[in-house]
């Protein structure tokens, strides 16, 4: 007996599917409305089926997790970190400008109640006023210690003679005296 089309009465050829129904999938990626028919479980049940829930009360995301950390969902033919669409499914609708910000700071953490809508002005001022992002001694480009910075700005030495004593250009020395470098 030939099987029939998941979604009509027409002879099934590929995936349980007619031919038009499995062109559609093959060229959209998905059927809108026949997810569940076709076996594919809901975006919120493949989220939530990811979680770990920590005594914090973080969601910790046990999925793929990309080159920043974040966690990566399969949505619409391409990959979406998961804390945005975790955002989107339980919280608001957002745009590509805006930036979800985690309260806790646990990159992985889905969990909604963490989550926050803002800028990427917000972003980095969040990011700045928690120490998280990259000064001083914590940047990767940085050539001078807070030992050094602290000799050079209490040095009588001339700003050459400092600079070939650190290896550095004297400009970089002139920046550390004046403050805008290492503020």
């Amino acid at each position: 007996m030939a099987k029939t089309c998941a979604l009509c009465d027409q002879p099934a050829s590929s995936r349980g599917l007619c031919k038009p129904h499995y062109d559609k999938l093959r060229n959209r990626g998905e059927l809108q409305g026949h997810d569940t028919v076709l076996g594919k479980k809901p975006l919120t049940d493949r989220l939530l089926a990811k979680i770990h829930k920590t005594d914090t009360g973080c969601w910790e995301w046990t999925g793929h997790i990309g080159l920043h950390g974040y966690g990566l969902i399969w949505r619409d033919r391409k990959y979406c970190r998961a804390h945005r669409i975790a955002y989107e499914l339980f919280k608001d609708s957002i745009t590509d400008d805006d930036c979800i910000c985690h309260t806790c700071d646990n990159r992985r953490c889905i969990n909604p109640d963490h989550l926050f809508k803002g800028t990427r002005l917000d972003n980095n001022r969040d990011s700045k006023a928690k120490g998280r992002n990259a000064y001083g001694e914590r940047n990767g480009r940085s050539y001078l210690s807070r030992e050094a910075v602290e000799f050079i700005r209490s040095s009588t030495q001339s700003q050459p003679e400092l600079a070939r004593l650190f290896n550095v250009s004297q400009s970089c020395i002139s920046r550390v005296c004046s403050g805008k470098r290492w503020a």
